[in-house]
């Protein structure tokens, strides 16, 4: 095992993981393990997941293309700006946001089932749930609408706006959030918003 290139990079990647002791022996446990396994098999099998990035188990998982004719929507009314996701010209509403320069955000999320006390929505990194400020019933949907103001600096908020990756669920039901290509409608948003 000593004279094996494989091995010795390995325990050398080992030693780099930190300074503490007993993460060095963790870490070269785990590469002796697997780099002994090496030594009878011809090659290490895939571990699912191993190297990946997968969603944590609350947070759902992304498909691959937006939801029809769904985008973000941005747009500046005076003092305010608007970020909604939707279908353009329609009804169809999801979730909306609006913003002053420098004060909180407003978040809107469309519900069909009985209100929650909550605004929930789901980034790459947790859940977020945003206390709902007020609730009413959607008089164009039929549906609820739940509002909570959300203030600069919520970790949520920072997480979409680092990525626009947004989620948001309905009972078992997970609509993930999923712009059109080329859209910077998310972008645009938080620029204006400072």
């Amino acid at each position: 095992m000593e004279g094996s290139p494989p091995a010795r990079e390995s325990l050398d990647a080992a030693a780099k993981l930190g300074e503490h002791r007993s993460v060095k022996r963790i870490a070269t446990a785990l590469i002796l393990t697997l780099g002994l396994g090496a030594c009878t098999t011809p090659s290490l099998p895939r571990i699912p997941g191993m190297g990946e990035r997968t969603p944590k188990p609350d947070a759902p998982a992304a498909p691959a293309a937006p939801d029809g004719p769904r985008d973000w929507i941005f747009n500046v009314d005076g003092a305010e700006a608007y970020l909604a996701y939707g279908t353009p010209e329609s009804d169809d509403l999801e979730i909306g946001f609006r913003c002053t320069r420098d004060g909180p955000f407003n978040v809107t999320q469309v519900t069909p089932e009985k209100p929650r006390n909550f605004v929930i929505v789901y980034t790459r990194k947790a859940m977020h749930a945003w206390p709902a400020a007020d609730v009413e019933r959607d008089q164009l949907g039929g549906g609820w609408l739940v509002t909570a103001e959300v203030q600069r600096g919520d970790a949520g908020m920072a997480a979409f706006r680092e990525d626009g990756w947004l989620s948001v669920r309905h009972g078992e039901k997970t609509v993930r959030l999923i712009p059109q290509k080329g859209t910077t409608a998310v972008t645009d948003f938080f620029q204006w918003c400072g």
